[in-house]
């Protein structure tokens, strides 16, 4: 929506003039966090899901929690939910912290555990085979939780990650990580320089 040569009377403001932006980045911050809440914890779902399916599923007869790739495969997928953990876990802490540090912390977690929720969700789908994808098993649902923060174009300013990769190089924070696309450079969260 566009609105060109809107006057409102000073009278009709919700608010102070020109003072939403801060709370507007107050309510980004808060649901960024609770996204990463609700990812980590599809995250740490699927993670059990699957850990259970690779020690009771049965291939040339044994379980294929044995073969050592799936066990790397495996290792990745929890260490990036425990990342993700991590990181949620510090967007949360610092909600009440400064602007500076809670915008660039809740910047990091989004693009940090979207990413990694992504991951988690194909690696644990692909894990289980052609049942991790039906919609009667649990694993989809899952899967869709753990990265809905990446695909919800609903709420462009939540979800794009460009914005927050762009948000968390202005705001000083670096995250080191495969996981983050390569615009976002090395990432690491420093608070140091709010």
């Amino acid at each position: 929506m566009t609105l060109r040569a809107v006057e409102v009377p000073a009278d009709a403001l919700l608010g102070e003039r020109d003072g939403a932006w801060p709370a507007i980045e107050w309510v980004v911050d808060h649901a960024l966090a609770a996204l990463a809440a609700e990812a980590v914890g599809a995250m740490e779902g699927a993670c059990a899901l699957t850990l259970d399916y690779l020690k009771t599923r049965k291939q040339f007869g044994r379980a294929i929690g044995s073969f050592q790739v799936l066990q790397h495969r495996m290792v990745d997928v929890y260490v990036a939910a425990a990342e993700s953990r991590s990181l949620a876990l510090a967007a949360t802490l610092h909600l009440s912290s400064a602007p500076a540090i809670r915008r660039r912390t809740a910047a990091a977690a989004k693009i940090f555990v979207g990413r990694a929720g992504r991951m988690v969700a194909e690696e644990c789908v692909q894990m289980h085979g052609g049942i991790g994808i039906a919609d009667e098993f649990v694993m989809g649902h899952y899967s869709s939780a753990s990265s809905r923060s990446t695909r919800c174009s609903a709420t462009p300013i939540i979800t794009r990650v460009s914005f927050h990769c762009e948000h968390c190089l202005k705001l000083h924070c670096y995250i080191s990580t495969k996981l983050l696309p390569s615009t976002c450079g090395n990432v690491i969260i420093d608070s140091t320089n709010a």
